[in-house]
């Protein structure tokens, strides 16, 4: 709603900043993608962009409590990049100039650490670190990331642990 109404830039709790950031504000819109492509912590527009319109009026319509009476749990990153899809977003990490004055940024930029690795893909283009302190979430998930970065990933080495856990991942989706 912030967005939308007034414009200006959105930035999770956790994220920190490391050079100015003002030399987006060229842009309509400005967001930044993860390791995977998945949209991330850090967004900026100008004032009424049509995108947020879109978005708030999913929101407007949207269900929090589902037919079953459990809660719909999705993460807001899921509706952002399903609106987005109409505006020409690929789910890459790549450089992206969309319709209506889109930017979309690799991970390098605005989100740098990578929450299933533990690693940090810091370059001359990182502008902010998105830390993933996860605050939201469980004592259960916070044990299973200390798990898989701790134990599983030494034990297996990284590339068959990403595969392992890439798998598990495809599994407990469906």
């Amino acid at each position: 709603h912030a967005l939308h109404k007034y414009g200006g830039w959105y930035l999770d709790t956790d994220i920190e900043i490391l050079k100015p950031i003002e030399s987006f504000e060229n842009h309509r819109v400005v967001l930044g993608t993860d390791h995977d492509g998945a949209l991330t912590a850090l967004m900026a527009s100008e004032k009424g962009h049509p995108y947020w319109e879109e978005i708030l009026n999913l929101y407007e319509n949207m269900k929090f409590v589902n037919e079953d009476g459990s809660l719909n749990i999705i993460v807001n990153n899921t509706y952002l990049q399903d609106i987005l899809k109409n505006y020409g977003y690929k789910f890459e990490n790549v450089y992206q100039e969309l319709r209506e004055g889109i930017i979309v940024y690799p991970d390098d930029y605005f989100h740098v650490a990578n929450n299933e690795k533990g690693t940090l893909h810091k370059t001359e283009n990182s502008y902010a670190i998105h830390w993933h302190t996860l605050l939201w979430t469980s004592e259960m998930s916070h044990f299973n990331r200390w798990l898989r970065l701790h134990i599983l990933k030494p034990i297996f080495g990284e590339d068959k642990f990403m595969d392992i856990y890439s798998k598990l991942k495809s599994i407990f989706k469906h």
